[in-house]
């Protein structure tokens, strides 16, 4: 019975993801966070874009991505955008204790 215990806690620990969350703080190039930026990610095999903005610290989270190839766009009025281009994003395996 112990050993049927052993194995179980086993297998609940590994856990299996297929997607991926990417997060980040979105500054300028003096390092001063920018509120309200948009930051879009366009999966290059797709064609799906997912957007996002900041907020007050310039913290953004775009969940839910699975393992491709992405283009990352940042963006903000008065701002030149910045391109991120063919950034790839890995998906793992996950464990949790």
């Amino acid at each position: 019975m112990a050993v049927w215990l052993l194995v179980c806690s086993t297998a609940a620990i590994r856990a299996q993801t297929t997607s991926a969350t990417v997060v980040g703080t979105l500054t300028d190039s003096s390092g001063a966070r920018i509120a309200g930026g948009t930051v879009s990610i366009k999966n290059l095999a797709t064609g799906i874009d997912r957007s996002t903005t900041t907020d007050t610290n310039g913290e953004y989270v775009v969940p839910d991505l699975p393992a491709a190839h992405y283009s990352v766009t940042f963006s903000m009025a008065g701002f030149r955008p910045f391109v991120m281009s063919d950034i790839e994003l890995l998906v793992a395996q996950r464990a949790t204790l």
